[in-house]
């Protein structure tokens, strides 16, 4: 799955990084101004952060992501740890992001430990690649997750954890983020994108059924070849109290 993720995931556009640095003033970053990336998998936003010449620690629980991460270079550093528990001094970050990861955190212990790591001012920045909904292509999709994954449901809750992050107390200086986005995909690219999925990974048990559906989906919907994979990148920055 590591390999799949690192391959096939997708990154985030250059003006979604650019608004969190904006909205945190850190465009340009200062001379040695800390990004923290909690959950960072194969360091596809922590490379994105560090090429704005920020210095960034990646912080992974899972050392098979870790292991893709240091594979791809890029600047970070990264280190074993979770959102509620990083190993990283006090007040040691201007930034503190989460990308494609905050939905798997304990909510209540990930934004202490951020509080703690963030300098006095620091911001936060969550956010989500998530599948626009009302094209034909993503609908069909969407369809056939609910029909072969069980598991769908109960992991895919990015947007209910946006939701509740939003209205929590002591949140300030709330900016949301909404950006679209997309990729046109060949076979291959679709393939390994929805195999890097943990609810297909984990959560699929007809396995033949829904290679044939998948297949049937791309006849259907390919246009020279490739599918429109239509994403907006959601999410919010915020300080803590």
């Amino acid at each position: 799955m590591a390999g799949d993720y690192a391959r096939f995931r997708p990154g985030y556009p250059p003006a979604v990084v650019d608004r969190v640095l904006e909205t945190a003033g850190l465009l340009p970053p200062p001379v040695g101004a800390l990004a923290v990336d909690l959950g960072c998998g194969t360091g596809i936003s922590a490379r994105a952060f560090a090429a704005r010449g920020l210095r960034v620690i990646g912080v992974e629980p899972n050392e098979s992501m870790l292991e893709r991460a240091r594979e791809e270079g890029g600047g970070p550093e990264y280190r074993v740890g979770d959102a509620a528990a990083t190993g990283l001094p006090d007040g040691c970050a201007d930034l503190v992001v989460a990308a494609q990861a905050f939905h798997w955190f304990p909510m209540d212990e990930a934004l202490g430990e951020i509080r703690r790591i963030l300098r006095p001012g620091g911001w936060c920045a969550v956010f989500w690649n998530i599948r626009r909904r009302g094209t034909p292509f993503n609908d069909a999709y969407e369809a056939l997750l609910k029909r072969y994954s069980p598991e769908y449901d109960e992991i895919f809750r990015d947007e209910d954890t946006l939701a509740r992050l939003r209205t929590r107390p002591g949140i300030r200086d709330r900016v949301d983020l909404d950006h679209a986005s997309g990729d046109l995909l060949d076979r291959e690219a679709f393939l390994g994108r929805v195999r890097s999925a943990s609810y297909v990974a984990h959560g699929v048990e007809d396995r033949q059924g829904f290679a044939r559906e998948l297949d049937r989906l791309f006849g259907a919907h390919a246009r020279d070849g490739r599918v429109e994979w239509a994403l907006a990148v959601e999410g919010s920055c915020f300080r803590l109290p």
